[in-house]
């Protein structure tokens, strides 16, 4: 009798019934009904033992079942009392029967357990016999299925427990599973960098601030190597492990060995330069790693910008400045100094404010330095583009720290007001910006009409397009810096003069990256870039985002392209029976959305496209691990074609998923766009499962 098993239905994702009368073993459905004496038992005594049914025989350690390494086998918790809930149940207050197996190690070895099934299921590992602080692993962080690896157990008899989960509604989620257990060589379980921190090309850079590395975990005959950046002076190395050796070298030099477990300072003074430090515990057994900690202290201890070849904050590779910042514990000693670029993204003043730099000699060639007490203030006069170099030290031998912090009052753009706009022409493309630019006008999706107040409103700047005859108009915004955000807006057409009040021109497009105007009609439109203004988060208010931006705007006059995901669409071969997996990577995306069905996808989308051998009914179901997709399929063309099929959810278990069946024609082809439901998240993906129904 053929019987259709309920796990290899889960992951085809297809969810079909199995056929009339057909059920697994074991199952109520598989007993014929009427046939024989289960007639008169379900009239008689057996509707009353249906009831008090024993659980399964190995139900308690005691019971354990034995199982050998190799097979899987078949259980169930499916009446099952809960006797040995495992630590590490997700919902232990919803738990559902648990069962035991045994086995029996004859030498030291590593364990692995993979339990199958449907329903959510957590398994530990204890010693035998079960007692309390007998457990050693446990697993419950997966929905279906779990994995226990050990990579060490010693010789001796062990028990693994199976137990159900609640299934997050309150109840518990029992049921049968498969059970399959695996046996090898004993393992050690070193650090989270071994094996690429045994060699010197996969040592670890520690930099040149003093630091303490925690964590380490040492095997037999295993090494870990750090690359120390020292800036000169003492060097002090504390291994706080009992067994651990620290050994210390210049990476052109002789070796020095540290004594264990206790902090030494490595001679007198030691140049600048990279040193080799390798820890190793010759004590480590397989069933007893090391772990250690390990101190490093400098006599001229650095920042995170400083590298003893090179230093990349000094002149010959200043950190660039170029938004509002502010940066704190940075460290001068043994002679070192420290450069900034100020870069100008707009025109604008910028000031740099050094606190506690008394003692710090500061050079800024084009600027004005200023003594604030125990401050600094550098201010600078920029262009666009321009940039000057800030030197700062050395000091007078001391090592100190002190903070920095750069401020701009920016310069408002020609065009910060509708009566300069800037003019333009089709196609055109050019870049932008909003600092220093004010809030002239409320945004028509930029948050202004939420903003408090109008300190926090975005700025916005103007620019003017004529259009000498009907056609479609496409306005692209993109950042040119990270600190933007803002929308573009299309109003028009205006006439002479309207430029000044646009509350009275109609809007015909306002967003984040793209606005588009189908056949717009020949005459003057105004286009304003707006910073997005400050907005409340988390009981504050978030300042507005100006910056500078790109603009692109081009004109179609026979109408838009095709959308841009039929251009990448994925050929798949026509569906069989059996479903077939489909790959729909990132790069399938488009960049916007230019397509939606009648059941929404507001999300760039991308194209599936097949043809059909034979005429029937095709499925075609995304699976729910990378976004809220959406499904619409169009016939016969992919810009224009026929919607035929479109859905959102498939059911109200996985919202994430969706499923469209729709009937196909031989030799026709059909577009199925993999569209969203919401938000599209950075270079997500996803899966489809694709057959014909039977």
């Amino acid at each position: 009798m053929r019987w259709c098993s309920p796990y290899a239905l889960w992951f085809s994702l297809a969810l079909v019934a199995c056929p009339g009368g057909e059920a697994p073993p074991g199952d109520d459905a598989g007993v014929s009904e009427g046939e024989g004496e289960g007639e008169g038992e379900g009239e008689g005594e057996g509707e009353g033992e249906g009831e008090g049914e024993p659980g399964p025989a190995n139900e308690t350690c005691a019971t354990a079942l034995a199982i050998v390494p190799g097979p899987s086998v078949q259980g169930t918790t499916v009446g099952a009392g809960v006797d040995l809930a495992p630590s590490c149940l997700t919902e232990p207050s919803a738990v559902g029967g648990d069962v035991a197996y045994s086995f029996t190690l004859a030498a030291p070895s590593s364990v692995s357990i993979d339990v199958l099934s449907q329903t959510e299921f957590a398994v530990a590992l204890l010693r035998a016999p079960c007692g309390a602080g007998d457990e050693l692993a446990c697993a419950d962080d997966r929905v279906f299925g779990e994995t226990l690896s050990v990579p060490f157990l010693d010789a001796g008899d062990y028990r693994i427990i199976v137990a159900a989960n609640g299934d997050g509604h309150g109840g518990a989620s029992t049921g049968p599973f498969s059970l399959a257990l695996d046996v090898g060589p004993p393992q050690c379980l070193g650090d989270a960098h071994d094996p690429e921190d045994d060699v010197l090309a996969g040592a670890r850079e520690l930099g040149a601030a003093d630091l303490g590395v925690s964590g380490g975990r040492l095997c037999p005959g295993d090494v870990d190597l750090f690359v120390v950046e020292h800036l000169g002076g003492i060097l002090s190395l504390d291994a706080a492990t009992a067994t651990a050796q620290v050994n210390d070298a210049l990476l052109d030099g002789a070796g020095i060995v540290v004594g264990v477990g206790a902090a030494v300072d490595l001679g007198a003074a030691l140049p600048a330069g990279l040193y080799l430090v390798s820890v190793t515990a010759p004590a480590a057994t397989l069933a007893d790693p090391v772990s250690y900690t390990l101190q490093v202290s400098h006599g001229c201890p650095g920042d995170a910008a400083d590298h003893a070849t090179p230093r990349t904050d000094d002149l010959a590779a200043p950190t660039l400045l170029a938004d509002p910042v502010v940066l704190t514990g940075r460290a001068l000693a043994c002679g070192d100094i420290d450069a900034v670029r100020v870069s100008a993204r707009a025109a604008g003043i910028a000031t740099l404010r050094l606190t506690d730099a008394a003692g710090i000699a500061v050079t800024a060639a084009g600027g004005t330095i200023t003594d604030d007490g125990a401050d600094r203030l550098i201010t600078m006069a920029l262009l666009p583009g321009a940039s000057l170099d800030v030197v700062i030290g050395p000091t007078a031998g001391v090592p100190l720290t002190y903070d920095l912090a750069l401020t701009w009052e920016w310069a408002p753009p020609s065009n910060d007001v509708c009566s300069g706009a800037v003019a333009l022409t089709l196609p055109t493309a050019l870049d932008g910006s909003t600092l220093g630019a004010a809030s002239d006008r409320n945004g028509a999706c930029n948050g202004d009409g939420s903003a408090p107040e109008p300190g926090v409103r975005g700025g916005d700047v103007f620019y003017l397009l004529p259009v000498a005859a009907p056609t479609s108009l496409e306005l692209l915004l993109s950042p040119r810096d990270p600190a933007f955000a803002g929308t573009v807006e299309l109003y028009g057409p205006v006439a002479g003069g309207a430029c000044a009040d646009l509350s009275a021109v109609p809007a015909l497009g306002c967003a984040t990256g793209r606005v588009r105007a189908e056949l717009a009609a020949a005459g003057d439109y105004v286009v304003v870039v707006e910073s997005r203004a400050g907005r409340f988060f988390q009981g504050a208010i978030l300042p507005p985002s100006p910056g500078t931006f790109s603009l692109t705007v081009t004109g179609y006059p026979a109408g838009f392209p095709a959308p841009e995901a039929c251009g990448l669409a994925i050929e798949i071969a026509a569906p069989t029976n059996e479903p077939a997996l489909v790959e729909v990577p990132p790069a399938a995306f488009s960049a916007f959305n230019d397509a939606q069905g009648s059941c929404g996808g507001p999300t760039p989308e991308a194209v599936v496209s097949l043809t059909a051998a034979l005429d029937g009914e095709v499925e075609i179901r995304s699976l729910p691990y990378s976004f809220d997709t959406l499904l619409h399929v169009r016939q016969g063309d992919c810009a224009d074609g026929l919607e035929v099929a479109c859905n959102d959810d498939a059911d109200q278990r996985f919202e994430t998923e969706s499923e469209v069946r729709f009937v196909v024609t031989a030799g026709e082809r059909y577009f199925v766009f993999v569209d969203g439901f919401g938000v599209l998240p950075p270079g997500a993906g996803a899966e489809l499962t694709v057959r014909t129904v039977p």
